[in-house]
């Protein structure tokens, strides 16, 4: 951990020491170290595990075999993790030919006692110097070591991964701190051997760029992270984080246990994430934090907002307030004609007889001015008045002329919320504007030259000259990068800057990153990990993407525009969601206002009934959850009729978890985007390779691989319950199977209500009731899955769906067939699975329940058959390219499959079809399911 001091400049790093086991320290007789000196090579760090005791199952989870080769004697747990997954690793991955670098004597310290990476760092530049040299001598050679310390690596993370690392399904977050939260020795070496891959995977990467080792398959997982370290967690705990902010943070940064340890080292001072004693924790749950920073309390006396001053005022109370006039505020908004474009407001500071003074001027084509991105709960809001303090007013001024690089004493035209929209106070003149002012918020930020964030805990411990590494920490849970408006602020705009304690201090976040070490390698590819992550949650990529000029892709994305244009508008939504799923707003009711005004879609929005402050998940009302349900519909209807992207939905949209809408046409929707759920493996988001269309009423189409499922109706009735997996062969060989599981849920604590999770586990129950009644009441149902990709891996579960086809929809639509000749199936979502390839040789030594044993005197072959009859399934592989009109159940107490009719102008003759299309197939599904 002691190479995190070189890379880290804030100073509230915090550095723990791992003690090394005596066993390994080289001072004690049964010193078991001296024997590996000599084995450094990628078979040693292989066959280690067996040579010491120890067997690694096929979920890479390790347990005591009880037999060890000769050579060596048995370890415990503890003491073969260190040995291994400290020592060994470094040994045998950062190497100078085939020598490694560090001595073991340079990985400890005082006196053997402790672990030490101190002189990691030197060792990561020599290592990377080393192959850089050896690839221009040999570069297939050189290839093939860089693949070995992957696989090395690889392996160990797998390992970690399974064995040290907290559940990442589990979103536990105690409503309280407690005895129970503290780290203990143990989560400390694992964080140890989490932080320490990372380090050694970001060179790796690092080096492989930069030797041009590009090859398909093999690409290190960068990204991912060794954890999620539950040391980080119980951090957390322990020092009164919001339950709120943990969540988030355990979201937004995922496995990565570098950046969650540091983030938490940078936040320890932070209010908007440990609230404090005034404060209970009993409030805030996993969901929903109803703490506001700039609501301060005292004993007998009601909360009040109270706006902040600047860090470096001195007159405290006697410090004014100023403002521009409102009415010359309403009047420029009342001459913008266009709901999206036209003027709006900006701001001059002038001096008034040596008080400052803020005059309205209207925003022309071309105006220079800056926008100030900012948390209202920080106490730069004002919900009585459009006034702030002077020591704030005066920290914009300069902040601004940073911004433009002034010299002289000009002062630039600026734009705040605070100050250009107006509030509703029951004046139908200023609910009116306010609409038309939240509807230039795209159009304003998009026009701006540069946009200045100010956060309050980036105010007061960030300095200018911190480093890259660690601004980007402090940046990643700050309050600012928690909200939804802000996203979409910063998406927007051209040049975004970041204010810093020092006055002077303006950090472009543009080129922050420029100065991240240009020779030094180690700082560099941690530097890259922080600002992934940055990027990721601030739409960086998709940015330059959905702007040509910003792209060097831009006259390549003009030329395809007729062909892909919908592949841009997909992955655009899909970051969208990714950076949006953690972040929270005040008004639950203002979030699909926010979401079209980062899409820059527009949308009829009406502001007058304010839902209750909830930032994340549901409320309680359930007329609000109508309001809520209601608005997303009308989003997703903006979206079709939007020219930009009616066509680019993502398809992976219906296998996002949580609550679906519940209207028809809109089952496969998520009812918030704010949801805090993950993405399953292998997140099909990432690949709209086929354009959506929402069919009014219906559903969305989409394109993706699937089953066809034969059984009885008995069978049926206890596969859509899914309680246990179900294994079916596509092939009369019998040598092609695949399994299927209910999805992983995330499991939440500390919420007063069931989370969105809850709630889906608790519709799917009541679909697979409803379903099963319809089946003894003898009807003809058909069931499929949705793959997300063609023929699902092996041992990791991909993520499905389970669907009721509607047959009768799917004849009666008199629309033509599709160019390919395949008929669109529509369907219905039956609950989320995971779909896993067996092996023929599972298939063969697996039995049909978890437990029982294969069938005395059976071989291989007969196994199979003795299998399929066990199941009692078949599965039909349809196309790759499978047409499906997906949607849910949108009235739980009536569930009949009927979508309905299609409007006449949708309709069209079309062939009567032929017992051999898809459709004779459903029907002879429908006859075996009869039996």
């Amino acid at each position: 951990m002691q190479h995190l001091r070189d890379l880290y400049s804030g100073d509230w790093l915090r550095i723990f020491a791992v003690g090394c086991f005596e066993e390994l320290n080289g001072r004690e007789e049964n010193d078991r170290s001296s024997k590996h000196k000599d084995h450094c090579q990628y078979i040693d760090f292989v066959k280690f595990p067996k040579q010491h005791g120890f067997q690694i199952k096929d979920d890479y989870t390790l347990y005591g075999s009880g037999v060890s080769e000769a050579c060596c004697g048995k370890m415990t747990l503890r003491v073969f993790l260190q040995e291994w997954l400290f020592f060994q690793l470094i040994s045998c991955v950062v190497q100078e030919g085939d020598k490694p670098i560090l001595s073991r004597e340079a990985l400890t310290c005082h006196e053997g006692q402790q672990l030490n990476t101190g002189e990691l760092n030197r060792a990561l530049k020599q290592w990377h110097h080393d192959l850089e040299r050896c690839y221009v001598k040999d570069p297939e050679a050189t290839t093939m070591r860089l693949l070995e310390a992957n696989q090395i690596l690889e392996l160990a993370k797998q390992v970690v991964i399974a064995n040290l690392a907290d559940k990442p399904s589990r979103l536990v977050v105690p409503p309280a701190q407690g005895p129970g939260s503290v780290p203990d020795d143990e989560d400390e070496e694992s964080l140890c051997y989490m932080v320490l891959g990372e380090t050694l995977s970001a060179v790796l990467v690092h080096a492989m760029k930069k030797c041009n080792v590009k090859l398909p398959g093999w690409e290190p997982d960068d990204g991912g992270g060794w954890g999620p370290p539950a040391y980080g967690y119980k951090k957390m705990q322990e020092k009164g984080w919001c339950p709120r902010s943990q969540a988030t943070i355990k979201g937004q940064l995922g496995r990565n246990a570098t950046l969650l340890y540091v983030t938490v080292c940078a936040h320890e001072n932070n209010r908007h994430n440990i609230h404090g004693e005034q404060h209970s924790l009993r409030s805030c749950n996993s969901r929903e934090c109803w703490f506001i920073e700039a609501e301060h309390t005292k004993p007998g006396i009601e909360r009040k907002y109270e706006l902040s001053h600047s860090p470096n005022c001195t007159s405290g109370d006697k410090c004014s307030v100023v403002g521009p006039d409102e009415e010359d505020i309403l009047d420029v908004l009342e001459n913008s004609e266009e709901e999206r474009k036209g003027p709006f407001p900006l701001l001059r500071i002038v001096d008034r007889g040596g008080e400052k003074g803020i005059e309205v001027e209207q925003w022309t084509e071309g105006t220079p001015f800056a926008t100030i991105s900012h948390v209202w709960s920080q106490g730069l809001g004002n919900r009585t008045e459009r006034k702030i303090h002077t020591c704030q007013l005066e920290m914009i001024q300069n902040w601004v002329k940073k911004a433009f690089r002034d010299q002289d004493n000009k002062n630039h035209l600026f734009w705040i919320d605070t100050f250009a929209i107006p509030q509703n106070k029951g004046d139908p003149r200023c609910a009116k504007l306010k609409r038309r002012a939240i509807g230039l918020i795209h159009h304003i930020f998009s026009n701006a030259q540069h946009c200045i964030i100010i956060d309050r805990h980036l105010l007061t411990t960030s300095r200018s000259i911190h480093d890259c590494r660690t601004i980007g920490a402090t940046l990643l849970a700050c309050g600012w990068m928690m909200r939804l408006w802000t996203l979409q602020e910063a998406f927007v705009s051209a040049q975004l800057h970041l204010a810093m304690r020092d006055r002077n201090g303006l950090k472009s976040l543009n080129d922050l990153w420029n100065d991240s070490g240009e020779k030094d390698v180690v700082l560099l590819s941690m530097a890259g990990m922080v600002q992934r992550k940055v990027d990721h949650n601030l739409m960086v990529q998709r940015k330059a993407a959905h702007d040509p000029v910003e792209s060097n892709q831009g006259a390549r994305q003009k030329s395809n525009v007729q062909g892909h244009h919908h592949t841009n508008g997909a992955l655009l939504m899909a970051s969208a969601w990714r950076a949006t799923r953690y972040r929270t707003i005040r008004n639950l009711g203002e979030e699909t206002l926010a979401l079209a005004t980062l899409l820059d879609v527009p949308i009829s929005q009406s502001l007058d009934e304010p839902d209750s402050r909830a930032p994340n998940g549901l409320n309680k009302s359930e007329s609000s959850r109508d309001r809520q349900r209601k608005r997303m519909r009308d989003f997703w209807e903006s979206i079709r009729n939007d020219n930009k992207l009616r066509n680019s939905i993502p398809p992976g949209m219906i296998f996002l978890p949580g609550e679906r809408l519940p209207f028809p046409g809109f089952g496969w929707a998520p009812l918030t985007w704010m949801s805090g759920e993950d993405e399953a493996y292998p997140y099909p988001l990432d690949s709209p390779e086929h354009p959506t269309t929402l069919e009014e009423g219906k559903g969305l189409v989409v394109t993706y691989p699937g089953f066809l499922l034969y059984s009885t109706r008995e069978k049926f009735k206890r596969i859509i319950k899914l309680r246990k997996p179900f294994d079916f062969s596509v092939n009369r060989g019998l040598d092609e199977w695949y399994r299927v599981k209910a999805a992983k849920k995330k499991l939440r604590q500390g919420a007063h209500s069931p989370g969105v999770e809850g709630k889906t586990a608790e519709n799917a129950g009541s679909i697979a009731q409803r379903l099963n009644r319809r089946i003894d009441k003898k009807e003809a149902l058909r069931f499929a899955i949705i793959l997300s990709r063609p023929r699902p891996v092996e041992v990791t579960g991909e993520i499905g769906l389970l669907v009721e086809l509607c047959l009768e929809d799917a004849g009666s639509s008199g629309s033509p067939p599709p160019p390919r000749g395949q008929q669109i199936l529509y369907c219905k979502i039956i609950c989320r699975v995971e779909v896993s390839r067996l092996s023929v040789s599972r298939v063969e030594n697996c039995p049909c329940e978890e437990g029982d044993p294969m069938t005395p005197g059976y071989g291989p072959i007969i196994s199979r058959f003795d299998k399929f009859k066990q199941e009692g399934i078949a599965g039909v592989q349809l196309h790759d390219l499978q047409e499906w009109c997906v949607d849910g159940y949108d009235d739980l107490q009536t569930l009949e499959s009927s979508i309905p009719s299609p409007r006449p102008e949708d309709t069209a003759p079309a062939p009567a079809p032929q017992q051999t299309s898809l459709l004779g197939k459903l029907k002879k599904a429908m006859t075996w399911s009869k039996s």
